[in-house]
């Protein structure tokens, strides 16, 4: 069996690991777990980098005895949040070196590290660059070019970076807590490869990951990410609604959304789901109408501010672009009710959530990391394809 892949996904309320590994281009997780945390990360941004650093510490020694697995965390690919992405599409070029006009690796590596040149948001730190083509003399192919023929290379790729801040926050969070970072990924490029092991999948699309206090919002086509955004507002703000509508504690508001979520048909039956205390002492009977309520006017102010998101994401699209299919996912994705709530708000899109085909897991909350684990494979067959121009043959750009 291949060495397994460790992913790490801090996020607002967690801590995210995932074992696992690719078979014949499908993830199979070995072992997952969440750690909970609070106060710790806000909205994506890091706000107690010396607690997360403990935390982590503390988790990279893993023993579960009713999974019976025990083993040390000491390198990990790390899952970022897309707050502040930022992507870019350039192209250079170089000269190659040999004389024979026979591309090599350092060709390769000179046109990269011509790309780190790219003009890039002040602030900003760069996280990965994709190839999408190069450029020969004969002309454009999408094979990595190492051993053709040519004079000159030139190269097009995506380049995805975000603030420094936050990308050095999470990456010095785990090597401080003893974890050696292999590779950094941003959440939605994960999702983009997940994706692409799929079938029937649209050829562009519109992904929402809607996580516990904000949600992300990508324009994804096979494995490239084109356009990202976000808003703040997720699974927590409709816990903490319920919780204050019906003067419960936040617990039992929790329990009360994962079991009934949003039930838009008419029922004769409206049976009491809570008996709270209301303002003047008195016991308060409240049904799951009630709560209907209080969830609807949540999904309308979700659906606004998502909508907001989705125009300013589309804005420099041409209107007959701008039909993308909706695909809905992040842990909090899991609500009852919520792609029929999608579906009513808009008719003329395809609204589908996010397939759980994963060899041994099956919860949205996970598939971040598992994306992670896909990605991380092929980042490192770009690595060894500019190292090792012996697999170059075996290993091609997706288009």
């Amino acid at each position: 069996m291949k060495q397994p892949t460790i992913v790490i996904e801090p996020t607002d309320s967690a801590i995210k690991i995932v074992v696992g590994y690719v078979l014949e281009k499908q993830p199979v997780v070995l072992y997952a777990k969440t750690l909970p945390i609070s106060n710790v990360i806000k909205n994506g941004s890091i706000i107690d980098i010396k607690s997360l650093s403990n935390i982590l510490k503390n988790a990279s020694k893993i023993e579960d005895r009713r999974a019976q697995v025990k083993f040390d965390i000491k390198n990990a690919t790390l899952i970022l949040p897309p707050i502040g992405l930022e992507i870019y599409e350039d192209k250079k070029g170089t000269f190659v070196v040999s004389p024979e006009s026979k591309i090599c690796q350092e060709d390769l590596k000179n046109v990269f590290e011509m790309m780190k040149k790219s003009q890039i948001k002040v602030g900003n730190s760069f996280v990965d660059i994709v190839p999408t083509s190069f450029y020969l003399n004969n002309g454009r192919t999408n094979r990595y070019p190492i051993g053709m023929s040519s004079n000159h290379l030139g190269m097009k790729a995506l380049i995805y970076t975000l603030p420094t801040k936050l990308l050095n926050g999470y990456e010095a969070s785990l090597i401080t807590g003893n974890i050696k970072v292999n590779s950094s990924i941003v959440s939605p490029i994960a999702i983009a490869h997940l994706m692409s092991i799929e079938k029937d999948v649209p050829n562009a699309y519109i992904y929402v990951d809607i996580g516990s206090t904000y949600t992300s919002v990508s324009l994804i086509s096979k494995t490239y990410v084109y356009n990202s955004s976000y808003f703040v507002m997720g699974g927590d703000q409709l816990t903490k609604a319920i919780s204050e509508a019906f003067n419960i504690d936040y617990t039992e508001a929790e329990k009360l959304k994962r079991r009934y979520g949003y039930d838009a048909r008419l029922y004769s039956f409206n049976p009491v789901i809570v008996n709270a205390p209301g303002n003047d002492g008195q016991e308060v009977l409240f049904t799951v109408q009630d709560l209907n309520r209080v969830t609807k006017d949540y999904l309308d102010n979700y659906i606004y501010m998502f909508d907001t998101c989705l125009n300013k994401l589309l804005m420099n699209y041409p209107d007959d672009k701008q039909n993308f299919p909706i695909i809905i996912g992040g842990a909090a994705s899991r609500l009852f009710g919520l792609d029929d709530f999608f579906k009513s708000k808009y008719e003329h899109r395809e609204i589908r959530h996010i397939p759980l085909h994963v060899i041994g897991t099956r919860h949205e909350k996970y598939l971040n990391c598992v994306g992670g684990i896909i990605a991380h494979e092929k980042y490192m067959e770009r690595v060894n394809i500019r190292t090792n121009p012996s697999k170059i043959l075996k290993s091609q750009v997706r288009r």
